[in-house]
């Protein structure tokens, strides 16, 4: 190693004195018998020094001889100098050239000699030619390979950025903000999108760019989510991240580590990449190593999804970011409809004819995973929960679901009247907790639950605004209380001449607690100045003439004609003739519902679609029932009063509640109500195991009639059975039923005590 040192120094030091020599005729350290190459004048020889270099890197000075250099250095360490290279050293001996310390001569780089060129200057051969100085300008001094990436040259760029489509928000936000960092630096790059015909040969490309190449075409998804690549390919640089996040960091990455901008960064000047300094973060290791269906790897699978539900394709991509994200596998999303085995399929369908008693179940059936939800807004919810628990905390890193697993843990299809606030303790007023969790389920699909052994309260406050349910209700051990005592109920008055006058009551007095309906229902309704689709029917006609194109109870009115009605203390003198019908989607007429009547003219006509999925409303066992009581308020003539139950849907089941009415002391009478279940405009309404108290006939109002209120009103409806019910009280006053039923047809009574 010694020697090997010594002999490049020297060849330097030839070389040195040579181009001294050469360039300043410095006659000194040469043979005897030589004259200059440059001036002719005679050369006088220095008696050579045997004395080793002082400059020699050696670890232990020795006084052995130096070996004298050759072609091929010896591998002998003991061999002798020849008298020749001791006595006479020849013109080629690179020792010769070397001053004594005694006696420096010209050459000495510590000479005050103006002529003298100082080794510590920009000399090129000042320097050690086995080194490579990168700063250097000169590509014979310091080259870069051929495959190097230029980007910027003396301050001025050298490429441009060229942006994937569909590049996210978070990457495009990225790649802004450090085109703004270039151009506060002077230095102004151009930003293309991926379908640019203009392609340059240096380009720096952000995201799966698809028109400069396959070579570019990388999976970004093979370096996991926080993963992602720079590097230099083919004259242009990749930027590639595995999530729209990590394409974001490394944009910021190649901003700071590639170009070498900083906070206190003034300039560019130059600045460029080579492939051996790529940057390259992988993702991992996961907790999840593996997860198998039916015995295959969940890596061969497809996620299969409707695109255009809103909802299911939000719960695909959320499974697809969850399997990526915490396990490193991504599966693409492709359209249910498509063929396709070894599948993880989505089905949302409606809560109706969901097979899942609790709305979501994930089952393995002929290879697939397959998942249904009842549910729009749990479906994600739940697809998360399952992820959760039989992956990510599993028992096994490798997790393994096989033919035939089913997954039913969470009951999606039930909500609460305490998950929206009720309180239950039969004084707090719930009615706009319990008005929310239906107006949730409404909108949903849920079934409606109160709590077992609560009482909920409704007294006034809620204006005109009534609780609607048009999804299955579970009032099972449950208590409600209608306090009507402060609700300013509507009067009549006698004025001066002796009219009747009404004085109006509170916006309570005529609105519903509860009112059953579809509120998402078709409803067509054609006044008086309304052109409408039919103008006349005749009586029995088979076919209305118009195809409302879905099955409804039309209610038409002819007010040209008149029908007349009973005598005595409701007595009218007549009532515009109108009915109800129930037709198909094409306009016949359901023969249970024939036209009783001719319309020569059809002056109003009302159209309501028929809800095909049943509803029920239930209130427990048959002895154990949900109870409702109505405390009343002491008034006389107080007529119709509607905080009730109201049914205005089709397919209609209401069963097992109780109704108690509960009355003070009075000295004039009480309200008078439309009726604690009225239907208006309903088909198909099942009334079964339902218990009423009967109010009390207190006094004789003003036109000469006991009031009293009914239990159930049956109006402008089609197809009522009220079975196995009966009456609490009974009251034996003649012409004073509990029911009431007008303008209505197939009424049908089973099993009542009445």
């Amino acid at each position: 190693m010694k020697k090997h040192l010594l002999f490049l120094t020297i060849v330097f030091l030839s070389l040195f004195l040579l181009m001294a020599c050469e360039n300043e005729c410095i006659h000194t350290d040469v043979d005897k018998d030589r004259k200059c190459d440059n001036c002719g004048a005679d050369i006088i020889l220095d008696e050579p020094t045997v004395e080793e270099p002082t400059y020699e890197p050696t670890d232990e000075p020795t006084d052995e001889p130096t070996d004298e250099p050759t072609d091929e250095p010896k591998d002998d360490p003991t061999d002798e100098p020849t008298d020749d290279s001791t006595d006479e050293p020849t013109a080629d001996d690179p020792t010769a050239d070397k001053p004594t310390e005694d006696e420096p001569t010209t050459e000495d780089p510590t000479t005050d000699d103006p002529t003298t060129e100082d080794p510590t200057t920009d000399d090129p051969t000042t320097e050690d030619p086995t080194t490579e100085d990168p700063t250097t300008d000169d590509p014979a001094e310091d080259p870069l390979p051929d495959d190097t990436v230029y980007l910027v040259a003396d301050g001025k760029p050298a490429f441009k950025f060229v942006l994937a489509n569909g590049l996210s928000e978070e990457a495009s936000e990225a790649v802004t903000a450090l085109v703004s960092s270039l151009d506060a630096l002077g230095i102004k790059v151009d930003t293309v999108s991926d379908d640019a015909e203009n392609i340059t040969s240096c380009e720096v490309l952000v995201g799966s760019v698809q028109s400069r190449g396959e070579q570019y075409k990388l999976d970004p998804h093979t370096l996991g989510y926080d993963g992602y690549t720079i590097k230099a390919i083919d004259g242009k640089i990749l930027i590639l991240g595995g999530s729209d996040e990590a394409l974001a960091d490394a944009i910021l990455e190649f901003k700071k580590e590639v170009l070498g901008i900083s906070k206190s960064t003034e300039s560019i000047e130059d600045a460029y990449m080579m492939p051996i300094d790529n940057i390259e973060k992988i993702d991992g290791p996961y907790d999840v190593k593996s997860i198998t269906i039916a015995d295959k790897d969940i890596s061969d699978f497809v996620i299969t999804a409707d695109s255009t539900d809103t909802a299911e394709y939000t719960a695909a991509k959320s499974l697809q970011d969850q399997l990526y994200r915490r396990a490193g596998i991504w599966l693409d999303i492709v359209e249910s409809e498509e063929n396709t085995e070894s599948a993880i399929a989505f089905n949302l369908v409606a809560p109706h004819i969901c097979e899942s008693e609790k709305g979501f179940t994930v089952t393995v059936k002929d290879g697939n995973l397959l998942i249904e939800c009842g549910f729009a807004n749990k479906i994600e919810e739940a697809v998360i929960a399952f992820f959760l628990s039989k992956i990510m905390r599993a028992d096994s890193e490798n997790p393994s679901f096989a033919e035939g697993y089913v997954y039913e843990e969470i009951d999606y299809r039930n909500i609460y009247y305490s998950d929206f606030g009720a309180v239950g303790d039969g004084e707090t007023d719930d009615f706009y907790a319990i008005k929310s969790a239906h107006d949730y389920a409404n909108e949903w699909g849920h079934t409606v639950n109160a709590d077992s052994g609560k009482t909920y309260y409704f007294g006034k406050g809620s204006g005109s605004d009534t609780i609607t349910i048009n999804t299955d209700t579970n009032w099972a051990g449950a208590e409600f209380i209608f306090d009507d005592s402060e609700i300013n109920a509507e009067t009549r008055e006698t004025d001066e001449s002796g009219h009747y006058v009404k004085i109006p009551g509170d916006p309570e007095f005529y609105t519903s607690v509860f009112t059953i309906e579809n509120p998402n229902a078709r409803r067509i309704t054609y006044g008086v100045d309304d052109e409408k689709p039919i103008t006349s029917l005749s009586r029995g006609a088979e076919n209305i003439g118009f195809a409302p194109g879905f099955r409804a109870i039309i209610m038409i009115y002819d007010g040209n004609s008149e029908q007349y009605i009973r005598f005595g203390v409701s007595e009218h003198s007549y009532t515009e003739q109108h009915e109800i019908i129930v037709v198909s989607p094409d306009g016949t007429v359901d023969p249970t519902t024939p036209i009783q009547w001719d319309y020569k003219t059809i002056t109003y006509m009302q159209i309501v679609g028929i809800d095909d999925m049943p509803i029920v409303i239930n209130g427990g066992s048959f002895e154990d029932r949900a109870r409702i009581t109505t405390v009343v308020k002491d008034v006389r003539d107080a007529y119709n009063c509607a905080r009730n139950i109201s049914v205005s849907r089709s397919n209609v089941i209401i069963e097992s509640l109780e109704h108690i009415i509960d009355i003070a002391p009075l000295s004039n009478g009480c309200l008078n109500y439309k009726g604690f279940i009225m239907s208006e405009l309903s088909d198909n309404l099942v009334i079964d195991n339902c218990v009423f108290q009967r109010t009390p006939p207190k006094y004789h109002s003003q036109t000469g009639g006991l009031l009293q209120s009914y239990e159930i009103s049956i109006y402008n409806s089609n197809n009522i059975l009220i079975k196995n019910s009966k009456q609490s009280d009974f009251y034996k006053l003649k012409g004073v039923p509990d029911l009431i039923t007008s303008y209505s047809k197939n009424i049908t009574y089973d099993n009542l005590k009445f």
